[in-house]
């Protein structure tokens, strides 16, 4: 808007020059603003209205996973462990609370862990460090959830009272403070042990070395303490829930988030917890689900994973219900008496839907960025607005190294995921990551380069000439 403002502060007249600054109307800058707000990436309930449910786009989705997922648990025994994996934007943290809420309806007690708030998943991850993580973060979520109101305070405390009636191995000295890591005695609180696992790696180290050779004490312990919880809660149930007791159901999330500065200790040793040591655990009174690395396969269960929504196939030709899935997941975040063509003609929108991949959050993505960058005094969003959607989309994504430009380049060609080396561990876990390849279902997982960056790997293949 143009004009000018001038002020006199101690006698001195302040003036400001005349400017123009880009507006669009009030009733269009609110509804772009709602647009924008709707699209933002948050976990949503089954029974949001924003919700679409993923059963009845099976097409797009391919195998429901999660139903399949939630039979296995609910017909299982105690004592079962699963694993899930999910591609980012694939809408895993949504589908979740849906595999809660389906269990809890069936009268399961249901608690979700999330490993960064107790470990540091930048460290190559030890069974021993595990187990603490794992009794005390569902004492901590029966908490919270109101079933057992002391359970986290108490179960931490007995987890730091068990450790210090070991009998010592090694030479402590009382006096030491947590930095040296030399000492366990210094542990007068719960909240000690708790906040060590995570932020202090000298203690983590010695409480390894301390507990070394007594791992099936450690199990011992952890499935006493949990049985003892469980028993617990199934007399408690009744009372809270009003319905038959099932059983507790836990959910681990973010194993997938496990990143580090040396990736392929952190990978082995991850490998190592959940496969080679998975019997350690297995904590005998529950049923486990993690939810792990896409690129992480554990001998001898399902590999279960949620792709991306596929719009196109492997000759990449578009595939129309996967196009129908992504603007009915759009029409439900537009404003109240608005549609999608009010905001986008059909084809950008069709256009928008191709860029994405797929990838639900970049979808959105493109789309707040043109929405603030719209400066157009009427809808739908103008190209310039879209143009900068796709341009900002892009730039996130490169540079790309030669590696990671040879191994799209495989990609693209087999549609599969192999690697080659050994080294090529991180560079999958991070083109995987950064969703530069994308994951879709068509009878069996297939992989593709992300459509926002596919000219760079296409112009860097030889000539078949």
């Amino acid at each position: 808007k143009e004009g000018s403002l001038q002020r006199e502060t101690d006698g001195v007249t302040l003036r400001q020059t005349p400017c123009t600054i880009a507006s669009v109307p009030d009733d269009v800058e609110s509804l772009l603003r709602q647009l924008y707000q709707n699209l933002e990436q948050v976990e949503l309930e089954p029974t949001d209205v924003r919700y679409v449910p993923f059963e009845d786009h099976l097409e797009s989705f391919g195998p429901d996973v999660i139903a399949e997922l939630g039979r296995d648990i609910a017909w299982s025994t105690p004592g079962s462990t699963y694993f899930l994996s999910g591609l980012r934007g694939s809408g895993k943290s949504t589908q979740l609370l849906r595999l809660q809420a389906n269990l809890q309806s069936q009268g399961f007690a249901v608690v979700r862990l999330n490993a960064e708030d107790y470990l540091n998943i930048r460290l190559p991850i030890n069974v021993t460090e595990f187990l603490f993580f794992l009794v005390g973060g569902i004492a901590d979520q029966v908490e919270t959830s109101g079933w057992l109101p002391d359970a986290g305070s108490r179960i931490w405390s007995r987890l730091r009272d068990w450790v210090q009636a070991l009998p010592r191995r090694i030479e402590m000295q009382p006096e030491a403070k947590l930095s040296t890591g030399a000492d366990l005695g210094f542990l007068q609180g719960e909240v000690a042990l708790k906040a060590s696992l995570r932020a202090d790696e000298s203690f983590v180290a010695q409480l390894r070395r301390f507990l070394e050779g007594r791992l099936s004490a450690l199990v011992a312990e952890a499935n006493e303490v949990v049985d003892e919880l469980v028993d617990e809660l199934r007399s408690a149930w009744p009372d809270k829930a009003g319905s038959n007791w099932k059983g507790l159901v836990v959910l681990v999330d973010s194993l997938d988030h496990i990143r580090g500065d040396d990736f392929d200790k952190v990978r082995r040793a991850l490998v190592d917890v959940v496969d080679h040591q998975a019997s350690s655990i297995q904590l005998h009174s529950t049923r486990t689900a993690y939810i792990v690395p896409p690129w992480l396969r554990v001998e001898g269960a399902p590999n279960r994973s949620l792709s991306n929504i596929k719009v196109r196939d492997r000759d990449k030709q578009r595939f129309q219900p996967g196009y129908e899935t992504m603007r009915t997941i759009l029409q439900l975040r537009c404003p109240p008496d608005t549609t999608t063509t009010d905001f986008l003609t059909e084809d950008v929108l069709d256009g928008l839907i191709h860029d994405s991949g797929g990838h639900l959050r970049d979808f959105f993505r493109l789309i707040r960025s043109a929405t603030v960058a719209a400066t157009a005094d009427t809808l739908p969003l103008p190209d310039a607005a879209i143009a900068r959607g796709r341009q900002e989309l892009r730039e996130g994504f490169i540079p790309l190294a030669d590696d990671e430009i040879s191994y799209l380049g495989r990609v693209a060609t087999t549609h599969q995921v192999h690697l080659a080396e050994q080294h090529e561990w991180e560079t999958l876990a991070n083109l995987l990551d950064r969703h530069l390849v994308l994951g879709f279902q068509n009878g069996e997982l297939w992989y593709d380069v992300h459509p926002i960056i596919a000219d760079l790997v296409t112009e860097s293949q030889p000539s078949s000439t």
